[in-house]
C-alpha cells in the first residue's frame, strides 16, 4: 500500500567511502519523518558494503539495500525501485550530496503546490544548477547549513521553472515515475538516473514541468578533491525510535561548540516564524536580538515584557548549570512574531546515564527555594485567564516553562498527521500551522 505521507530517499551512484558517511550522517540528521531509505548498490567495494549493512542494522526506520549487477537495465532498476518504495514521493540522491535543514519540507511543499510539477530540486552547486546558484558554494559542512538557512530566510516560498536541471538531488512524484517506466522511451533511461533523462522519457501532453526551490540548498562535494568535508555528527547520534505508526524524530544535543551554529537572523520568515534551523545565542546576544526588540517596522512589540522573560530564563539557566546541565533550547511563541507572547517555553536535555529526573528536580528546588521544578501534573494550577490550561509552578513564578527532555514523546504536541512528537521535534514545529521553525540554543 502506498503511503501518501511517506518519503522514499533513494541513494544512487558515487558511493565513495570518503563521502558516503557524510552524506548519510546529514541525511539522518536533517530528514524529517516519516521516511524510508533505499540504497542502490552496484558492486560497491567490500568496506562500503560493510558500512551500508551496519547502517541498515542500526537504523530504526525502514532501510533497503538493493544490489544489482552491471547488466541491469535502467528501466528494470526503475521498476524495482517502484516495487520497493512504499511512498508517493521519491527523492533521488547522489552519494556525494550533503542535505541541509528542512530540505524535504521545502521540496515537498513545492511539489504539492502545483499538480503539473513532476520533478523539483533544491538549489545546488552540482551540474547545470551551478549557473542558477552562481558560485561553487560553501565547502565546510557547517557553512553549507548556515548558507541554506540564510537562503530559506531570504527566499522563503520562492521557486523558478527550469528546463535544464542536472542535480545530485531531486524529488519525483510516483505517478510520473510509473508513467515513465511504462512508456516506449523507457529504454533510453540509464542508471544513475538524472532529472533530464526522466523528463526526456516522458510522453505527456502538456510536457512535464520541473521547478527549482530557491529557499533550500543541497551541496554536492566534488569527488576529485583531495579534501573531504569536515567531520560531522555520527549517524548513531541521531535518535529515532519505532512505534506503531512508523518512525519519530527525537533529535539529540547536536553540535556543542557555539561556533558550529549560525547566529540569530534579523527578521522572521514570511509566516512570522524564526526561520528553520538551530541558532546560537548567549544571554547578551538574546537581549540585543530581534526576539527582544522586534524586527524592523513591526508595531505593538512589547520589548520590556520579552526582556523580563529573558531575565527570568537566565535565573533558571544558572540553576541548571550549577548541577551540570548546560544544554538548553528555547522556542514556542517566543520565537514567533508575537509582540507579547504569554510566556517563554524551552527544554533542557538530561544526560543518558545521569541520575533520575526526580533527583535532578530535588537538587534544582534546593537552589531555587520554592518547589517550582516538577513534572507532576497535580502540581499545576490554572492560569490567570479564563479558559487557560493548568500551568506548572515555574510558569506562575517566572512565566517561563522548561521541560526535561529524556527521549520521551508528548501527546501535547502533534505533527500534521496527528502523531505525538518528541520534545525536540515539537519545539521545531509551529503548533498551529505545523510548519518547521527555528530554535535557539543558549550558551552561558
Amino acid at each position: 500500500m502506498i503511503d501518501k505521507n511517506l518519503i522514499s530517499v533513494v541513494l544512487q551512484a558515487k558511493l565513495d567511502s570518503r563521502l558516503l558517511r557524510h552524506c548519510v550522517t546529514n541525511l539522518f540528521w536533517h530528514t524529517r519523518p516519516p521516511w524510508e531509505f533505499i540504497v542502490l548498490s552496484r558492486g560497491e567495494p567490500e568496506h562500503v558494503g560493510y558500512y551500508l549493512q551496519g547502517m541498515r542494522d542500526s537504523a530504526s526506520l525502514r532501510v533497503v539495500i538493493e544490489e544489482f549487477g552491471p547488466a541491469a537495465s535502467g528501466p528494470g532498476i526503475l521498476r524495482r525501485i517502484l516495487r520497493l518504495s512504499r511512498a508517493d514521493r521519491l527523492v533521488f540522491l547522489d552519494g556525494e550530496a550533503i542535505v541541509t535543514c528542512g530540505w524535504v519540507d521545502h521540496l515537498e511543499a513545492l511539489a504539492d503546490s502545483d499538480p503539473s510539477l513532476c520533478i523539483v530540486a533544491p538549489t545546488s552547486n552540482a551540474g547545470s544548477l551551478a549557473h542558477h546558484f552562481g558560485t561553487e558554494g560553501p565547502r565546510c559542512v557547517d557553512d553549507i547549513n548556515r548558507f541554506s538557512i540564510e537562503r530559506g530566510s531570504t527566499h522563503y516560498g520562492h521557486w523558478a521553472s527550469v528546463s535544464d536541471m542536472s542535480s545530485g538531488c531531486f524529488l519525483v512524484k510516483r505517478e510520473f515515475l510509473h508513467l515513465i517506466s511504462n512508456s516506449n522511451r523507457a529504454s533510453k533511461i540509464q542508471f544513475p538516473f538524472t532529472s533530464e533523462a526522466l523528463l526526456g522519457a516522458a510522453v505527456l501532453v502538456p510536457a512535464p514541468r520541473a521547478a527549482l526551490a530557491l529557499d533550500v540548498f543541497v551541496s554536492s562535494v566534488d569527488l576529485a578533491t583531495d579534501d573531504p568535508p569536515e567531520p560531522v555528527r555520527d549517524v548513531q547520534a541521531s535518535l529515532y525510535h519505532h512505534s506503531d505508526f512508523g518512525v519519530e524524530y527525537l533529535g539529540h544535543d547536536g553540535p556543542t561548540a557555539r561556533g558550529e551554529y549560525p547566529q540569530l537572523p534579523g527578521r522572521f520568515d514570511s509566516a512570522g516564524l524564526l526561520p528553520p534551523g538551530d541558532y546560537a545565542a548567549s544571554f547578551d546576544d538574546l537581549r540585543k536580538s530581534m526576539l527582544i526588540h522586534g524586527p524592523p517596522g513591526v508595531s505593538g512589540w512589547d520589548a520590556d515584557w520579552r526582556l523580563l522573560l529573558a531575565d527570568n530564563l537566565e535565573i533558571l539557566a544558572h540553576q541548571l548549570s550549577t548541577i551540570g546541565l548546560r544544554c538548553l533550547y528555547i522556542g514556542g511563541s517566543f520565537v514567533e512574531q508575537k509582540g507579547r507572547p504569554p510566556d517563554l517555553d524551552g527544554y533542557f536535555t538530561c544526560p543518558d546515564h545521569g541520575p533520575p529526573i526526580d533527583e535532578l528536580y530535588e537538587r534544582l528546588n534546593s537552589l531555587e527555594g520554592d518547589r517550582i521544578w516538577t513534572s507532576n501534573w497535580t502540581d499545576r494550577r490554572l492560569g490567570p485567564t479564563t479558559g487557560s490550561l493548568p500551568r506548572a509552578p515555574m510558569w506562575h513564578k517566572y512565566r517561563v516553562e522548561l521541560q526535561a527532555e529524556c527521549g520521551q514523546s508528548t501527546s501535547m504536541f502533534r505533527d500534521r498527521y496527528g502523531r505525538s512528537l518528541g520534545i525536540p521535534a515539537a519545539f521545531r514545529t509551529c503548533k498551529v500551522t505545523r510548519r518547521p521553525k527555528g530554535i535557539v540554543k543558549l550558551f552561558w
